[in-house]
């Protein structure tokens, strides 16, 4: 049987590819439908492999600026700030020796200015960054901080000899923290019930006492 007016037709008896009046019949069919259906299957599986390949690259394109692009739909905890205060200055137990003076005549003050760069420090329990608490109140535990101080002796005597010692000064600041529970679905954050209290000691002039020998 002859498959006419057809371009391409896969049948039982025949298969009629016609172009330019040509036709190939059912005795050279089998081997060239062979051939079809490899290519076919071929060309089938590297459509499949391909284009889930390219969603998945701009899946992952996409979200690029997640911090956690696994679990961006996830709930979480986190800490914050709640309060702050201001609680005094407050100066080291211990003193440094700075210097020492001769009087050489009576009623003499001798003069000391000291300056140097301190570090903010801390103590107590923190959860949350450096970088949070110097937003919070304007200074950064870790960073340097210029300090200046200037002292006058009491009025001496002639022949006295004063030193001169130095206690570090810090302002020191409460930090107080709770730990949030953000809920993903709603947005909305609620207490976990634990909280911290940490502190901050600011670099400030501190204090000379001066010492009669």
């Amino acid at each position: 049987m002859l498959c006419k007016n057809t371009v391409f037709i896969i049948s039982n008896y025949c298969l009629l590819y016609n172009i330019n009046e040509m036709s190939f019949f059912n005795k050279n069919g089998g081997v060239f439908i062979k051939k079809l259906l490899m290519s076919v299957i071929l060309f089938t599986l590297l459509w499949s492999v391909l284009i889930p390949n390219t969603t998945q690259v701009s899946a992952i394109t996409s979200d690029e600026n997640l911090v956690t692009p696994s679990c961006a739909t996830c709930d979480y905890k986190y800490w914050r700030i709640t309060s702050t205060s201001y609680i005094g200055k407050v100066y080291d137990t211990t003193r440094t020796f700075w210097d020492e003076y001769y009087s050489s005549i009576n009623g003499t003050q001798h003069g000391l200015t000291i300056s140097y760069n301190q570090k903010a420090t801390v103590s107590g329990s923190f959860s949350i960054s450096y970088a949070a608490i110097g937003v919070s109140i304007g200074i950064t535990p870790g960073t340097s901080y210029p300090v200046a101080y200037t002292s006058m002796s009491p009025h001496t005597k002639k022949g006295e000899t004063w030193a001169a010692y130095y206690r570090k000064g810090n302002k020191k600041h409460k930090i107080n923290q709770k730990e949030y529970h953000r809920v993903y679905s709603t947005g909305k954050d609620a207490p976990t019930g634990k909280s911290k209290t940490g502190y901050v000691y600011e670099p400030a002039a501190g204090r000379v006492d001066w010492v009669k020998r």
